[in-house]
């Protein structure tokens, strides 16, 4: 049985803190302290009979989820335990405008094809790009949305409230051209 749960021990910050170093460039990270402080109530790890096997963190401001991190650990991959996940975060966060951001698939970069297959995975579930991109502490993202539109004056407005003025000001909009719409 797949379970979202609260992390409530040491333990459970260790293996989340392994797989969050692990599973995300080093350039898309933030300090992981900082997210334990910024998260509270939008961290939790993930767990298949009782064992740990993913992490999600989200990043909750005024109606808006962002789905910030998530990962399911290499041994579980591949059993559709991302998919049941991802419905379970999304039902959570129902009350909210949910949304997340993905590597852009419109930049030149040797893993395009993952890339390709990650945006996949989140359209198959039912989230939709928006109009824009940003360019989020010089990685080129785009924004996808779940039955919702966030404006980029709204997203940036959640980084400029949870985030150092110094951090949010990484956050670029990139407009899409019409090819990529």
């Amino acid at each position: 049985m797949i379970r979202l749960a609260d992390p409530t021990t040491k333990e459970h910050f260790t293996q989340m803190r392994r797989l969050y170093n692990s599973a995300f460039p080093k350039s898309e990270r933030k300090p992981f302290s900082m997210l334990m402080k910024l998260q509270g109530e939008g961290m939790h790890y993930i767990e298949e009979d009782g064992k740990f096997c993913g992490i999600v963190i989200m990043m909750l401001y005024e109606d808006i989820a962002l789905l910030d991190y998530f990962a399911v650990s290499e041994e579980a991959r591949n059993r559709g335990i991302g998919s049941q996940v991802l419905h379970e975060v999304i039902e959570k966060y129902k009350d909210r405008r949910f949304m997340l951001e993905i590597e852009s698939t419109n930049a030149d970069c040797p893993d395009h094809e993952m890339r390709c297959s990650r945006k996949g995975f989140y359209l198959r579930a039912g989230l939709a790009p928006e109009a824009y991109e940003v360019m989020l502490f010089g990685v080129q993202m785009e924004i996808l949305t779940y039955n919702c539109h966030i404006s980029y004056e709204d997203y940036h407005s959640m980084y400029e409230h949870i985030l150092p003025e110094a951090l949010s000001k990484k956050v670029k909009l990139i407009e899409k051209t019409q090819e990529e719409t």
